[in-house]
């Protein structure tokens, strides 16, 4: 949603990997082959965090903290619920649960294609007292996450990018013959379903928003009813 600023950007990002946390906490409730099922998996998430700094080895070479415990849960937690139970169970008990190859030398230079964004939306964070404010606001829409470590990259690589090109905040619209069709999850780590919401409100008739109840980013034709309102959308379209 193009019309939405920073603070705005990053608090709906929390929120929806708040959701994702929710998501699986009902299913660790709900099932008994979760490794913390019968337990407050927002507890065994805070000790995973207390216990972080002494924790050995690394998470994909940074270094852990309270911080990668967040990483950690929502590159893990969207795609296996199964796997980042065990993981936060062992990340509590000291244990690292990613298997730590030998240390990767980094070229100094690699193509990096994420400043583009700042770009289309001001999402950089100029003060303290800005990044502070940010931060209430994210608590606030994600009480156990604390905030979306995705969305705060944005913030911080555009604090030194690239300024907005006019009038790219300004509300979407369409002069197309045809409806633009949105493709959401509903419980999307990177590109929440609230965004899609939003655009479809200002297209107004001129959007078709399909939603796939399915937890993670991308993959929603891999449900047959999305892939047949995908292939009866192209087929009208082409008409």
């Amino acid at each position: 949603n193009p019309a939405q600023g920073r603070t705005e950007f990053v608090t709906s990002e929390a929120a929806g990997m708040q959701a994702i946390f929710d998501r699986f906490t009902q299913w660790c409730a709900a099932t008994p082959e979760c490794a913390l099922h019968g337990s407050d998996p927002a507890a065994v998430f805070r000790k995973a965090q207390e216990n972080a700094d002494r924790i050995p080895g690394t998470l994909f070479g940074l270094k852990w903290s309270a911080v990668t415990v967040t990483r950690y849960f929502e590159l893990a937690g969207p795609g296996d619920f199964s796997g980042v139970a065990k993981g936060l169970l062992d990340l509590s008990e000291g244990r690292n649960p990613v298997e730590s190859g030998p240390e990767e030398e980094y070229p100094k230079r690699v193509p990096y294609a994420d400043p583009m964004v700042c770009q289309d939306f001001p999402l950089g964070v100029h003060t303290v007292e800005e990044a502070r404010k940010d931060l209430a606001s994210t608590r606030a829409a994600a009480p156990v996450l604390g905030y979306s470590t995705n969305a705060s990259n944005y913030s911080s690589i555009c604090l030194g990018g690239p300024s907005p090109a006019p009038g790219s905040s300004a509300p979407v619209f369409s002069r197309s013959a045809h409806p633009t069709m949105l493709l959401s999850n509903t419980f999307d780590p990177a590109t929440p379903v609230r965004w899609a919401s939003q655009v479809a409100t200002q297209l107004g008739s001129k959007a078709l928003h399909v939603r796939t109840d399915r937890v993670g980013h991308g993959g929603g034709m891999d449900d047959p009813v999305t892939l047949r309102k995908v292939r009866d959308y192209m087929a009208q379209v082409n008409r």
